[in-house]
């Protein structure tokens, strides 16, 4: 018998009632388990104690920095254009651009040679103009003597003393000749008025120029300036801002980065302009950094690299200035730190949450520079983010600086 002759020879009747009687016991045994098992013993969950990173922050009474940028420039800086006309044939071998000169370098010589020869002779002709009127002037007594006693007219004296008159305007007149002559033959000659270098030239040797030609730009090294842009509320935090004569009160530092390291230069604010800027409604403050040549200060080392040679202050480099401000207690907090605008998260002294309010009083990049009525001259504060934050709230303390080792 094959099997689908099976299946057809199964009595179905037989298996009718089963599944009710294996339901029927199931639950009979799960009854039986939930009476008699025994209790499970119950463990008490601690409460999780949230992580709180902290970082001590000091309170300090130095001055409030604040912050600006500006582009770098020349205090001094000039045009050089020639006074006369003719041919180069000399230049200083420091008129390249970038080139570095000293004070009284002669920088451009144009070829004299014309300018000494009418210089030689209108000097001549001021020798030949004196020569006559010494002879007038010898003439002119002898007709006085002739006159008086009626042996020459007077009209002769007249005469002689009206061509004396006119030798006299005529050398006045060769005198200026001869002075603007010596004049045009100085100006052959280009003379640095300070120490500096070449912004630019555009000339060369050999060219032939015309009065007026504009061949270069020269800056003086002595001094840098930078425009910084504050607002009025940035503008108030600098004491003494407004005085008619600043001098040298208000220390400043510019700041560079170089090489992926920051330097400094000292320096100093030394007026306010005359107005505020229509355009972006900021008062501009000029900074002046004296000897900018020298090399800057390394404020910090990110890369380790200490052989690398520290740069110059360069013009039209884009730096980062901080002004003295006002000094008043106060602390620099990681702008992370800060919670609803106005509030930071402490540390108290039985190591638990509190909530404390602080004013703002200037914004530094990443940090903020805040007052609060506490007195204590140091706080430890939570620096990351934490959910439902009471005070007196249980946390566990962990130092910023563990997470860096």
């Amino acid at each position: 018998m094959d099997f689908k002759e099976r299946i057809k020879n199964i009595n179905y009747k037989n298996f009718k009632n089963k599944p009710i009687i294996i339901v029927f016991f199931g639950f009979l045994f799960s009854f039986f388990l939930y009476v008699f098992s025994p209790e499970p013993k119950k463990i008490p969950t601690k409460p999780q104690i949230p992580n709180a990173i902290v970082k001590d922050i000091y309170f300090t009474k130095k001055p409030i920095p604040v912050v600006g940028t500006g582009p770098v420039y020349p205090k001094t800086k000039i045009s050089i254009t020639t006074q006369v006309s003719g041919k180069i044939i000399k230049m200083h071998e420091s008129m390249v651009t970038g080139g570095v000169f000293a004070k009284g370098s002669v920088l451009i010589t144009i070829d004299p040679r014309p300018y000494e020869a009418a210089l030689n002779q209108a000097l001549s002709q001021e020798s030949a103009l004196n020569a006559e009127l010494k002879f007038v002037e010898k003439q002119l007594v002898r007709d006085n003597k002739l006159s008086k006693s009626g042996t020459a007219s007077e009209m002769k004296r007249q005469e002689t003393e009206s061509r004396r008159d006119k030798l006299k305007a005529q050398i006045e007149s060769a005198k200026a000749l001869s002075a603007s002559r010596k004049l045009d033959l100085e100006y052959t000659e280009i003379i640095a008025p300070f120490n500096g270098r070449v912004l630019r030239e555009q000339i060369d040797e050999g060219a032939v120029v015309q009065k007026g030609a504009n061949v270069a730009e020269i800056y003086a090294e002595e001094f840098f300036e930078i425009v910084v842009a504050l607002s009025d509320y940035d503008a108030s935090l600098i004491p003494g801002l407004w005085d008619k004569k600043i001098g040298k009160q208000i220390n400043t530092r510019v700041i560079i980065p170089y090489r992926g390291d920051l330097y400094q230069w000292p320096g100093y604010l030394d007026r306010v302009e005359a107005g505020v800027d229509p355009e972006t409604k900021t008062i501009d403050v000029i900074i002046n950094i004296p000897n900018p040549t020298l090399p800057g200060k390394l404020i910090n080392n990110y890369n380790g690299k200490t052989f690398i040679e520290p740069p110059s202050l360069l013009p039209g480099v884009y730096s980062r200035v901080e002004i003295e401000g006002i000094k008043i207690p106060h602390a620099l907090v990681p702008l992370k730190a800060l919670r609803d605008n106005s509030k930071l998260w402490i540390i108290d002294s039985k190591n638990k949450i509190k909530i404390i309010n602080v004013n703002i009083i200037q914004e530094l990049d990443k940090f903020i520079a805040v007052t609060s009525a506490i007195e204590n001259e140091k706080i430890t504060l939570v620096v990351n983010k934490l959910k439902s934050v009471f005070d007196g709230m249980d946390v566990k303390i962990i130092p910023e600086k563990d997470l860096a080792q």
